[in-house]
């Protein structure tokens, strides 16, 4: 695979970066950026952290990871974001919907089969 390089239709200013790390260790348990949108003149505050990436126009920002290495606690931070676009993306909750719909149909039939099945058994007694 070739990373390429493509102009987005806006941009993003980081705001804020906080970063949370393994008791002892150097190694971050959570990070998070703050970030501003910037397209066309509007603005948009924006939060991605690990785990919850921003989506916008089918693209997938994740919060990669930071900067620079061994930075103190008053040096400049970055972040560094893997952008993605996946036809695919959202899959798996469309599937989750499916499967939902298809259970409370089968749930529902065979509570009205169970409800009018014992009704005709007390009818004929």
């Amino acid at each position: 695979m070739v990373k390429r390089k493509w102009l987005m239709p806006f941009t993003l200013k980081l705001d804020e970066f906080t970063a949370d790390f393994h008791p002892g260790t150097l190694r971050a348990s959570k990070f998070v950026s703050k970030v501003s949108r910037s397209e066309n003149g509007s603005q948009a505050k924006v939060t991605i952290q690990m785990n919850e990436p921003m989506r916008y126009e089918g693209l997938t920002f994740f919060q990669a990871s930071f900067g620079p290495p061994g930075a103190g606690p008053n040096d400049k931070m970055y972040s560094v974001f893997e952008i993605v676009k996946n036809p695919a993306d959202q899959w798996p909750k469309y599937s989750l919907y499916i499967v939902t719909f298809g259970m409370a149909v089968t749930f529902i039939t065979k509570l009205v089969g169970f409800i009018v099945g014992g009704s005709r058994k007390k009818s004929h007694v």
